[in-house]
């Protein structure tokens, strides 16, 4: 009874009306990445461009997250295209319309992806965002080649993401590998009785099922050697040494609400990455794209605007602003690290 209440409460959200889908109208391309690995790209163009200075035209990257492809970005997307800027949307190696390539499914295989794409659509001062996974790409692009950030990019934003391994234990990472490879998970996910309840956590206080069933189909989609593999390449990741030496600014957001990287996360970061951002959504969970497309998309027109204030001189460090809005309790246990005390001007919209 409770399962059937909250499936029809799921279905009459009024987030329901916020359709995920493929971009309408954008351009398809396939980009051959370093090791021939075939990615699926689409590049949305605006019809329009932005009246005021201040809104400048900009070229917007977004990179998904781990077992979703580019469709998590469609509603942040169709507002930036709306606003009149590009949008370069692609999914990664092994996820939705994209092959593997010879060199597997690494963090430093999805950087060279990350790096292909922007060449390919000849990048420039262009805002990098990624989710989740797509996060952790963004960071490892800026550790392993920070060339390629300084021609191509001019400010990022690391939305629900983490820069070190999300171990859960020893025996928990020797079988999550496993457990999320296997038929039955898969069989559970396509259940529409079943599989919105098993990615409900992954969502903050308010979801809809549409979006519930998108993720589920995301999911199931993505191969099991991929989700498997890609997991066990998060649980060792170390990204933090380069993030000290990144030199564009940097916006970080996280879910007050996020169950699968905790607002902790999102902290450490800010905490190493000098000026950089912090924005803490009250009531989110993991899926911030797909939860708060608004917001999102608001937080990626000022990192635009941070990009050219940079550009011009006008900041006193990469990533400054000049206002914050006050800061309130997020409810999250975890305590603030000195550095980011020092460093970071916290926000909470």
């Amino acid at each position: 009874m409770a399962a059937k209440s909250a499936l029809a409460r799921w279905e009459r959200s009024h987030l329901a009306t916020e359709e995920i889908a493929h971009i309408h109208g954008a351009e398809e391309l396939r980009v051959r990445s370093a090791d021939g690995a075939e990615l699926s790209v689409v590049v949305a163009r605006a019809e329009r461009r932005p009246a005021k200075d201040d809104a400048a035209p900009a070229t917007f990257v977004l990179a998904h997250g781990w077992t979703n492809d580019r469709r998590v970005w469609a509603p942040v997307a169709r507002r930036l295209v709306d606003g009149g800027h590009d949008v370069v949307c692609y999914d990664h190696r092994g996820h939705g319309s994209s092959t593997i390539g010879s060199s597997g499914l690494t963090l430093e295989a999805l950087a060279d992806d990350m790096r292909a794409v922007l060449d390919h659509v000849d990048a420039s001062e262009a805002v990098l965002a990624g989710h989740s996974m797509g996060g952790m790409t963004a960071q490892a692009l800026a550790s392993s080649n920070p060339q390629a950030v300084s021609e191509r990019v001019g400010a990022i934003v690391l939305v629900a993401t983490a820069c070190v391994g999300v171990s859960r234990g020893q025996l928990v990472d020797r079988l999550g590998p496993r457990i999320i490879a296997h038929r039955h998970l898969d069989s559970a996910m396509r259940m529409r009785s079943v599989g919105p309840f098993l990615v409900r956590r992954t969502f903050g206080r308010e979801t809809c099922r549409s979006h519930l069933e998108t993720v589920c189909e995301m999911f199931a989609a993505t191969p099991p050697h991929v989700r498997a593999g890609f997991l066990e390449s998060m649980n060792t990741m170390d990204l933090t040494e380069g993030l000290a030496k990144v030199d564009v600014p940097v916006t970080v957001v996280a879910g007050e609400r996020d169950n699968l990287l905790p607002a902790r996360h999102s902290r450490r970061i800010a905490g190493i990455v000098p000026g950089s951002r912090l924005v803490e959504i009250p009531h989110a969970g993991h899926m911030l794209p797909i939860e708060v497309p608004e917001q999102i998309a608001a937080l990626l027109h000022e990192a635009a605007r941070q990009r050219r204030r940079a550009h011009a001189g006008h900041a006193t460090r990469p990533g400054h602003l000049t206002e914050s809005k006050p800061l309130t309790d997020v409810g999250n246990s975890d305590e603030e690290t000195p550095e980011a005390q020092q460093t970071t001007e916290r926000s909470v919209i």
